[in-house]
């Protein structure tokens, strides 16, 4: 027999170690903790433009530029007294209500900029928005994309900014995208698109259901078949993320990211030996470029195949118009334009459904000829400036009430 002394500690151990076994499971899995570790190329400043293009953009290769945002203004002015100097009553931004995104229950609000600086401490809140116009003399575009080459490929500007902790879904964008952080840290987990078969996704919004705090591989066992790169991004870091690479970012501290999003196929013809070296004291500002908004990520035909491919590349049988106008359309604002975008569904629709069986299925949208997709891309175009023109409208009629107060 054991003394008393000794058979406690014995006892004592067996608890301590099975408590740190259901912490274990308590706590979940996250993303990216399983399977093969690997990290990203990094360069201390940025490339020149044929450079950045060549080697990473047009070979799908992500690259992190350490101190690559610390040109920008932006990351020593913005501080929340500034912001909040710079901020006006009128400009409204996007606000979601969870710091953990949940694209199936998705809390989003609109609030102006000056109420948001003045609130974003205290709540959990995240602003997803286009850079406001106020300050977008702050942000400096990346020194390869000041190309002249790629003028008419932006798409958008956006700006990240919470107090910190917050979390995405695992998703993809079908764009290209470089995030730089301007406030706070980031941890990002990528993954590349050639195991876009490992990775169900869900539409419209391209993300993969898993719970990126707590994995079920067996709901998901994709995810124990491909390779991770993690990348920890300081304050001043920027991230090339590849067109349609896997991503999930978490953030720490008060943290503030613009990201730079373009069309991926209107660059891939493009000559960037004819680019400039640009001295960065003659780096300009995203005021001064356009964007297209996401319209512009539809424009090449190439992109609007892959988009309908990866919408029914993880359906286990054909999709009929409703399952595909669901995949499509996200709720539409108001009943007008819910018409509009039901309108412009059953058109494509009917160019996808080349046998007229009223299905469509990846085998089918693949072996359509490139004709085609010009003809659906024609489409697009075209609902895309009945729309504009609906918001144009829309917008003149709000000024119209308020020069009647």
């Amino acid at each position: 027999m054991y003394p008393l002394s000794v058979s406690v500690k014995k006892y004592s151990l067996r608890w301590e170690f099975l408590v740190v076994i259901a912490i274990v499971y308590a706590s979940g899995e996250r993303l990216g903790e399983r399977g093969p570790q690997l990290t990203v190329y990094e360069v201390s400043d940025w490339p020149k433009a044929s450079d950045f293009f060549n080697n990473f953009a047009l070979v799908s290769k992500p690259v992190v530029v350490r101190g690559g945002g610390k040109i920008s203004p932006a990351f020593k002015l913005w501080t929340d007294e500034y912001l909040l100097r710079h901020a006006d009553s009128e400009t409204i931004v996007t606000v979601e209500g969870e710091k953990k995104e949940n694209r199936e229950s998705e809390r989003t609000e609109g609030l102006t900029f000056l109420e948001f600086l003045t609130r974003y401490k205290n709540e959990e809140m995240y602003m997803v928005e286009s850079v406001p116009e106020s300050i977008r003399k702050d942000v400096v575009l990346p020194a390869p994309l000041q190309c002249h080459v790629m003028k008419d490929s932006f798409s958008s500007a956006m700006m990240w900014f919470s107090n910190g902790g917050t979390s995405s879904v695992l998703h993809i964008d079908s764009v290209d995208n470089i995030n730089c952080v301007m406030a706070g840290r980031k941890h990002v987990v990528l993954i590349d698109r050639k195991y876009a078969d490992k990775i169900p996704l869900k539409h419209p919004g391209n993300y993969c259901g898993v719970d990126v705090d707590d994995v079920d591989f067996d709901k998901y066992p994709g995810l124990l078949s491909v390779e991770y790169h993690h990348v920890d991004l300081q304050p001043g870091d920027c991230l090339y993320i590849p067109y349609r690479w896997f991503h999930q970012v978490r953030s720490q501290d008060r943290n503030i990211a613009v990201n730079i999003w373009w069309n991926h196929y209107m660059m891939k013809n493009q000559d960037f030996s004819q680019c400039q070296d640009i001295p960065p004291g003659e780096l300009k500002t995203i005021d001064k470029f356009e964007f297209n908004g996401v319209t512009n990520m539809f424009r090449e035909s190439e992109s609007i195949r892959d988009h309908m491919l990866s919408i029914t590349q993880n359906t286990n049988q054909p999709m009929t118009y409703q399952d595909f106008k669901s995949s499509v359309i996200q709720a539409p604002p108001d009943e007008s334009t819910n018409e509009l975008f039901n309108e412009v569904a059953a058109e494509v629709f009917l160019h996808l459904d080349d046998n007229y069986d009223k299905t469509i299925d990846t085998e089918e949208i693949s072996a359509l000829e490139e004709s085609v997709w010009r003809e659906i891309s024609d489409i697009l175009d075209k609902f895309s400036v009945k729309l504009q023109t609906y918001e144009e409208e829309l917008q003149r009629q709000g000024l119209d009430g308020k020069d009647e107060l």
